[in-house]
């Protein structure tokens, strides 16, 4: 037996256990692997509050 770290109620467990079963076809794969192109920040935090994020 071990310890799973995150889980906080017994279905998050079922449900993790469930997605084992989930099949990608291998376009589905080649999307989820495209490089993440950055996009501009719009709305309420396009003004930088300080300390929101790094300038």
């Amino acid at each position: 037996m071990a310890i799973i770290i995150g889980a906080t109620k017994k279905q998050y467990l079922d449900d993790a256990v469930q997605a084992m079963d989930i099949h990608l076809t291998s376009k589905e794969v080649a999307y989820l692997e495209e490089p993440y192109t950055a996009h501009e920040i719009v709305g309420a935090l396009a003004s930088n509050p300080v300390g929101m994020l790094q300038s």
